[in-house]
């Protein structure tokens, strides 16, 4: 009994790889395009962009993109003497999941609005720059569009502007996807505000389809001791997850070991003393 079902999963990874090796070979009569929601941002600004795949052939286009639609694309940044300052690979889940393809009719689109932050970081000094996207189709196609953007400095007021334009999307805009770009671009935004409201759905464990791993994450970044306390709390705290509670473990070991501050040091080598915590222990349900 167990040798069949080893035969037969076998089966399923050989059939698996086939049929995306058979999709991946096919050509496709497509055309793309990549617009910047911005071509001027300031300092650690998300920047949004659109990729748009247009269907110009008489027949049903399918396409495979991978894990999220955004398994096919890659970035490089340059600055204004061409050399690369940052590179974004494609994005990669590890692990079995359904082979999601798209059908796109003739003279039909397939838009995804993705948030370059997730590849390269925006925080880079002001100046002018080109991000180059890269698009595979599949093995043997693909499409390399060049986009010129420009960074001015750091500017804490305009960042909390923007932050609570974010916020306000999030509470009151009819559109799901309008919610959830906002959303995604606070993991970015490390504003007083932003701040305050991400540990405000953390703690009252409000529904945000997988981004409180992210904002967790996002705390890493420079903490106050206002956050660090928070994590600690949260940490502490018997209602939030424990799928949570590993991800702030982790956070709270990564800013014990970074953080410069002495108090944040003290508190933070406290509980991790305490609980014995280290990035291997894992809390399970």
């Amino acid at each position: 009994m167990i040798k069949k079902s080893c035969f037969f999963i076998l089966f399923l990874i050989i059939m698996h790889f086939n049929l995306l090796r058979g999709e991946n070979m096919k050509l496709h009569n497509l055309k793309c395009y990549v617009n910047l929601e911005k071509v001027k941002i300031i300092y650690s600004e998300p920047l949004f962009l659109t990729i748009k795949y247009h269907n110009v052939d008489t027949k049903i286009v399918k396409l495979n993109l991978g894990n999220d639609d955004i398994g096919n694309i890659s970035f490089k940044i340059f600055d204004n003497k061409g050399k690369i300052i940052q590179q974004g690979t494609p994005i990669v889940k590890f692990g079995f999941s359904p082979i999601k393809s798209h059908s796109i009719s003739p003279n039909n689109s397939f838009i995804k609005k993705i948030i370059l932050n997730r590849w390269c970081s925006t925080k880079l000094q002001n100046g002018r720059y080109k991000l180059e996207t890269t698009i595979r189709l599949n093995a043997t196609q693909q499409y390399k569009f060049t986009n010129d953007f420009t960074i001015k400095e750091k500017n804490k007021s305009l960042l909390e502007k923007i932050a609570n334009n974010y916020i306000q999307k999030i509470n009151n805009s009819q559109s799901e996807n309008d919610k959830l770009s906002a959303s995604k671009a606070l993991i970015y935004l490390n504003t007083a505000n932003s701040i305050k409201f991400k540990m405000s759905l953390i703690k009252n464990n409000r529904s945000l389809p997988n981004l409180k791993k992210d904002y967790i994450q996002s705390f890493k970044d420079n903490p106050s001791l206002e956050v660090v306390e928070f994590l600690i709390s949260a940490y502490l705290n018997t209602s939030i997850k424990n799928e949570q509670k590993n991800t702030i473990k982790d956070v709270i070991i990564d800013i014990n070991k970074n953080s410069k501050q002495d108090k944040i040091i003290k508190i933070t080598s406290r509980i991790i003393k305490k609980h014995n915590l280290s990035k291997e222990s894992t809390i399970i349900d």
